[in-house]
């Protein structure tokens, strides 16, 4: 996979970060697949240092593309169950005044 140009400066300041502070990260961001396929990876990492010096980052990239669409449809769900609750309450406040 190969991130979009946004994607890449994403991770390469998370890489800095990592580097800089020694802190550990896990990002989201947009990737596109050799065959043109939109994906979404979850990009982990961490330097490793020697006598104070970080000598390399190393990580992992993870398909997260169905667990994002999962999320979306699930807050599209809830949309759509808040508004229909809306519109429950509004009628019975409605048929209540009648």
């Amino acid at each position: 996979a190969f991130l979009t140009p946004e994607s890449r400066t994403v991770a390469q300041q998370a890489i800095e970060d990592t580097v800089r502070t020694g802190r550990a990260f896990s990002i989201d961001v947009r990737a596109v697949s050799a065959k043109g396929k939109q994906l979404w990876c979850r990009v982990t990492g961490a330097a490793v240092f020697k006598s104070g010096c970080a000598v390399r980052v190393v990580g992992a990239l993870q398909d997260v593309t169905a667990q994002r669409r999962a999320d979306e449809d699930l807050r599209r769900a809830k949309e759509a169950a808040e508004a229909a609750n809306h519109a429950k309450s509004a009628f019975l406040a409605a048929m209540s005044h009648e």
